[in-house]
C-alpha cells in the first residue's frame, strides 16, 4: 500500500520501547518501564494515535482529564501528541503494555464505519481514554504477540489480526455506558483498591467506606461503568496477570497464593475455566 505523508506511521521508539513488527499499515510495540526510569512519569507526547493493551497495573493521567486505573481489564487509547502522566499503583510495579498503531487511512476507515463526525476530528479521533476488554479479545490480543515473537506469522496474518482487534476495541467503547464524574471518582477507587488487595479478603462494607457511598450505590454504579460485579472484575483481573507470569514459570502455587487464590486446584481450576486451558498447558506452548 502507498502511503502519503499524513497517514505514515511514525516508528520512532524510546529506550524503554522495542519494535516488534511493521508492515505498511500496522506497528507493534512493547513498553516496559520501572517506576525509578525517568521516563515512567512521563514519557513525552504520543507519536501515533495508539492503543494500548496493559500487562500490568498503574494509573494513567490525560492531559485535561481525570486520573483512572489501568489494568488488564482495559485497552487505553492515546492520539497522536497526547500529553500524559503514569503513576505508580503499587511501589514495585512498573509500566509494561502491548501497543499498536495503524496507518491514519485505516484508523478513520475504521472509525467512519461507527460516527460520521470522525473526518472532522482527524486530530483527536479518539474520545475516550480508555475501554474494557472482552476475555476473546484479550485472549487473542496474547495471542498475536506470542506469535509475533516467536515469528511464527506472516504479514497478512498479523495486520488481519491487528485490523480484528481495532474493530473489536472501537465496539467495545460504543457499548461503554456514561456515567457522572463523582460515581466514575467512586469506581477507579474501588478498581484501585481492589487491584491493590488481590492477595487478600475485601468485604463491600469496606470498600464502600473507603470511596464515600453506599453499598446499594457502589455495586451499582460499579457494574454499570464495567460490566461486572466487584468480585468477577477483581477475579478476572487475578487471572488475566496470571496469564502473563505463568509462561515465564513453574511454581504455580507461588502465583496462586500471590495472586490470591487458596490453593493451586482452586487456581488451576478457575485458569482452565476462563481460558480453556490450564496454566501447564499454556506454559508448554510457550516453552
Amino acid at each position: 500500500m502507498t502511503q502519503t505523508a499524513h497517514s505514515a506511521i511514525d516508528r520512532t521508539i524510546l529506550p524503554v520501547e522495542k519494535a516488534l513488527y511493521a508492515s505498511d499499515c500496522v506497528f507493534i510495540g512493547s513498553f516496559q518501564c520501572a517506576p525509578s526510569d525517568p521516563h515512567f512519569e512521563d514519557s513525552g507526547p504520543t507519536r501515533n494515535h495508539i492503543f494500548v493493551f496493559p500487562r500490568t497495573t498503574i494509573a494513567i493521567e490525560h492531559e485535561h482529564r481525570r486520573p483512572f486505573i489501568s489494568t488488564p481489564h482495559n485497552v487505553t487509547f492515546y492520539n497522536r501528541g497526547q500529553q500524559y502522566r503514569r503513576s505508580a499503583v503499587e511501589p514495585e510495579t512498573g509500566d509494561v503494555c502491548d501497543f499498536f498503531a495503524v496507518s491514519d487511512d485505516v484508523l478513520f476507515d475504521a472509525l467512519r464505519a461507527r460516527d460520521l463526525s470522525a473526518a472532522e476530528r482527524r486530530e483527536q479521533p479518539f474520545s475516550a481514554p480508555y475501554a474494557q476488554v472482552p476475555a476473546s479479545t484479550f485472549r487473542s490480543e496474547r495471542a498475536l504477540i506470542d506469535r509475533v515473537l516467536a515469528g511464527e506469522a506472516d504479514e497478512l496474518e498479523v495486520d488481519e489480526a491487528v485490523m480484528w482487534l481495532l474493530d473489536s476495541l472501537l465496539d467495545s467503547v460504543a457499548d461503554d455506558a456514561p456515567i457522572a464524574s463523582s460515581a466514575r471518582e467512586r469506581v477507579e477507587h474501588a478498581k484501585r483498591m481492589l487491584a491493590t488487595a488481590l492477595d487478600r479478603p475485601l468485604t463491600i462494607e469496606e470498600i464502600a467506606g473507603e470511596t464515600g457511598t453506599s453499598l446499594y450505590y457502589l455495586c451499582k454504579i460499579f457494574r454499570r461503568h464495567t460490566g461486572m460485579t466487584m468480585s468477577a472484575y477483581r477475579l478476572e483481573l487475578r487471572l488475566r496477570l496470571a496469564y502473563d507470569d505463568v509462561r515465564g514459570s513453574r511454581d504455580f502455587l507461588a502465583t496462586a497464593l500471590r495472586l490470591g487464590f487458596s490453593s493451586h486446584s482452586h487456581f488451576t481450576s478457575a485458569f482452565r475455566s476462563y481460558f480453556g486451558v490450564t496454566p501447564s498447558a499454556l506454559r508448554g506452548r510457550s516453552s
